[in-house]
């Protein structure tokens, strides 16, 4: 067990302090009262100004500031149950660990460098005249959602924080991000608010869930982007994704919106629309249809992969015989101007049954209709 001990300064080294000949830093154990530090016992609330001190809160709250306002400069804030920041806390080098609970604020921050490291509670600071500079979270590790807003530019630092921690980050000024090899949680906000520039290290970070406001210059190398709304960001730099939002390709190292392709229906001699064809079990069936993007013809494309699924044989179901058959099996026919046929070689072994016939054309494009095979 700690004892509570006062730390106090020889008459020589107050003297010497006092004519600004020495700074004094204080490393306090806890529970304790310690002048130097300008706080009080557990819970502690420091109303002085810290200069290279090194606080264990011993498990209880620690309150920075109040009416006053202080300034920190190179210190650190260790296993406390939370800390809040009650006044203006201004300076430089402020350091949280091991924090159980959450952080919190009533006044604005003015603190240029701030590092969290096992912080297990909810971050919010989120006043808007805060400006930090930069806040490192490599280290936060797991726990509740952390917001910050900066009425300034904001570097955020969330290199490796592999830790599916929401992350929401706003900032008036150019915002940036380090988050090589994060793993970051769902509902995680990168927000730039007034148009600047701001940089994303994403390199192989995983945002699924996340939502990307602003622009952005990116690094992006195996990035998993899959299932992150873009529709307000514009991202461009280098390197290539693992994946990509869904709608979306890289093109010229931007992340843009991807055309919508559109298959027609299929064309005679199959029906499609809730048809059923009767067709002879065995036969190649020509898939007739076209392709377009953005209204426009699409002429490339080379591959159809063919699938079944067995279908229950509806008595009611409206029918109707195919005409004619193809006897090119298995092949992708380029009729130009976005039109193909697409050879579906059938099985004798179906005869009696019925089956959904479709072809994957990719981009999430599918053409099917139903068989009943005799």
């Amino acid at each position: 067990m700690l004892r509570r001990f006062t730390v106090r300064r020889s008459a020589a080294i107050a003297t010497a302090a006092a004519a600004g000949l020495v700074t004094v830093g204080v490393v306090c154990a806890t529970p304790a009262l310690a002048d130097d530090c300008g706080y009080t016992t557990a819970p502690f609330t420091i109303t002085a100004d810290l200069t290279s001190c090194a606080i264990d809160a011993g498990g209880t709250l620690v309150t920075l500031g109040g009416s006053s306002t202080i300034t920190v400069q190179n210190s650190t804030i260790s296993n406390a149950s939370a800390v809040l920041f009650a006044g203006n806390v201004l300076g430089s080098g402020l350091s949280l660990s091991s924090v159980t609970g959450s952080v919190t604020q009533v006044a604005a921050t003015d603190l240029a460098t701030v590092a969290l490291s096992s912080v297990a509670g909810p971050v919010t600071l989120s006043n808007a005249a805060n400006d930090f500079g930069s806040v490192d979270l490599r280290t936060v590790g797991a726990g509740g959602t952390i917001t910050l807003f900066d009425a300034n530019v904001l570097t955020v630092d969330l290199t490796s924080a592999a830790t599916g921690r929401t992350v929401v980050l706003n900032a008036l000024g150019a915002l940036t991000v380090r988050a090589a090899n994060a793993t970051l949680g769902a509902g995680t906000r990168f927000v730039e608010l007034t148009g600047s520039t701001g940089s994303l290290t994403l390199d192989g970070a995983t945002l699924a869930g996340s939502t990307l406001v602003g622009h952005y210059t990116a690094t992006m190398a195996g990035a998993q982007l899959a299932g992150v709304d873009v529709s307000a960001a514009t991202i461009c730099g280098n390197g290539t994704p693992a994946s990509l939002p869904t709608g979306y390709v890289l093109s010229g190292g931007c992340i843009v919106a991807g055309p919508t392709y559109v298959a027609s229906p299929l064309g005679a001699p199959i029906d499609g629309g809730g048809v059923l064809n009767i067709a002879k079990a065995g036969s190649t069936l020509p898939f007739k249809f076209s392709v377009s993007a953005n209204g426009s013809p699409v002429t490339t494309l080379s591959t159809a992969t063919a699938t079944s699924a067995a279908l229950s044989c509806s008595s009611s179901a409206v029918t109707d015989v195919v005409e004619s058959y193809s006897s090119a099996a298995g092949t992708l026919v380029n009729n130009g101007d976005g039109s193909y046929q697409y050879n579906y070689k059938t099985l004798k072994a179906w005869s009696g049954s019925c089956k959904t016939l479709a072809l994957d054309l990719g981009s999430g494009l599918t053409v099917s209709a139903a068989f009943s095979f005799r």
